[in-house]
């Protein structure tokens, strides 16, 4: 993550996408919140998150800390792009079964190789951007030119077996399939 805010500027599109949940593992949650026009230098609109976790959580004295990720900042896969629009959507569940929230980000503007627009999704486990992971539409039809994978993220718990472990659901709005467009796969 990165301490350092780069201010609110004309189309950020601060807010576009909200999310909460417990990713320190502390007890009360934090507020993900999607900034998917932030420019990165003159990678415009490239995206950012700002998580706010609170001072005192017990005392609701509504003092904070921000912390900034992008795909320029350390440990997240992925290169800082124009147009890219990281935070897009976002999504927290605990996806890897350590009682933290892992926070899943939609980057649906995300070129994969040569492929525009293809989208692809980070995610982020607990508060620590050690071992994030980047998902493309590799496993499934493949990327293609403006499916706009991750366009939008959500999390839920599916699999019926009683555990706390959420799958993340990720919409691909623009996918052709048979005569049919979008998708949505977990």
């Amino acid at each position: 993550y990165n301490n350092a805010w780069s201010g609110i500027d004309a189309y950020d599109h601060y807010g576009w996408s909200l999310a909460s949940g417990n990713m320190t593992g502390t007890g009360g949650d934090e507020l993900a919140i999607g900034v998917p026009g932030e420019d990165l230098g003159r990678a415009y609109d490239a995206g950012e998150v700002e998580v706010r976790i609170s001072y005192n959580q017990t005392q609701g004295n509504g003092l904070y800390l921000a912390y900034y990720w992008n795909q320029s900042s350390l440990n997240i896969p992925g290169i800082a792009e124009a147009g890219d629009q990281f935070g897009f959507s976002l999504a927290m569940g605990d996806f890897n079964d350590d009682g933290k929230s892992d926070l899943g980000i939609g980057v649906p503007f995300e070129d994969v190789g040569s492929i525009v627009n293809a989208g692809a999704v980070n995610v982020i486990f607990g508060f620590s951007s050690v071992g994030a992971l980047l998902f493309t539409d590799e496993y499934h039809l493949g990327p293609e030119a403006n499916d706009n994978y991750g366009y939008s993220i959500t999390a839920a718990r599916h699999d019926g077996l009683g555990n706390a472990v959420a799958d993340l659901f990720i919409g691909v709005p623009n996918q052709d399939i048979l005569m049919r467009t979008g998708t949505a796969y977990s």
